[in-house]
Parts: structure tokens; sequence; C-alpha cells
């Protein structure tokens, strides 16, 4: 959107501002069920971004609710996320991936914060085994989406969800 010159501070905070002006948004309210869309070519689909995602759904999504991100994913999970479990506490994972620098793993570390406080959905290309095998739940179909948004009264909708800047009940 913009092409900046200049010293390196002064940059970044100019940049952060320009993003927020792009892709912030304040939502109101948080809601029981964030379903949080990644839209793009294979290339956009990656892990990197499925974490930007979960981490702005999680912002936006109250506590003991569900995330549901809804992908065209089909990478299988790096080795910060393979180390993942779904019967070991928070502390014990974190402490398994604390160390690892994988290029996964701050996918890693997100989606064991994102477990503690919500119920995680994956709608990917991945296999059923792979995605539960990361202690989430496996979606197969948007009929499953609208299955779990019957148990909820509240939902948010977010496309572009690994670019969104958005918060709930805060001024951007």
């Amino acid at each position: 959107l913009h092409v900046l010159a200049g010293l390196a501070g002064d940059l970044a905070q100019r940049s952060q501002q320009l993003a927020v002006d792009a892709w912030g948004y304040d939502i109101g309210e948080k809601a029981e069920l964030v379903v949080a869309a990644i839209a793009g070519d294979p290339d956009i689909q990656s892990w990197e971004n499925f974490s930007r995602a979960l981490h702005t759904a999680q912002q936006l999504c109250i506590p003991g609710g569900t995330i549901v991100l809804c992908t065209g994913l089909d990478q299988p999970p790096g080795p910060a996320l393979r180390k993942l479990s779904h019967s070991e506490d928070k502390e014990q994972l974190l402490q398994r991936i604390g160390n690892d620098r994988s290029i996964d793993a701050i996918s890693a570390w997100l989606l064991v914060d994102a477990r503690d406080v919500c119920h995680v959905y994956l709608l990917s290309q991945l296999d059923e085994s792979i995605v539960e095998s990361l202690g989430i739940g496996f979606v197969d179909s948007p009929a499953h989406i609208n299955r779990l948004s019957e148990h909820c009264k509240s939902c948010i909708l977010l496309t572009d969800a690994h670019r969104a800047a958005a918060v709930a009940g805060e001024s951007l």
C-alpha cells in the first residue's frame, strides 16, 4: 500500500500505524464463536499464516469459546507442532517447545496458548489424524461449522484473518 524510506525506528512506528489503518478494526464485543478464514493461493496457506489468524481469532473469542480456522492448509506440521500433544498440560508443552528454533515454533507456542483458553478447530486439506494429533478438532465441511454455530449465542466471521488487526472492545 505504501513505500517508506528513512530511519528504522521512524519506519517501524509509521508502518505499524499504516498497517492498523489498512487492516485494523474494532469488532465491539468478543464472541462465543470466531470463524477465521485464510483465503488465497497455496503459498498463502502456511503455518505462519495459521498462527497469525489464530492470534487474531483468540483476541476476539471469549474464554471457553470456540475458534474455527478455515484454511486450504495442506503442508504437514513442522517439528515444533509435531511435539504437541493434547494429553500434556500447558507448562509441559511450553517447556518442550521453548527451545525449539524451527520455523513453526511460534505457531506451536500460539496454539498451546489458544488451546488453554478456547476450543480450536481446523478446516484444512490435512488428514483428520494429523489435525487431531495437534490437540485440536477436525472440521471436515462447512456443515460442521454450521453445527458448531448452533450452540453459540454470538459469532464473528473474520475474512483474511491472517492480515486482520481486529480487536474487541478497544480502540485501535
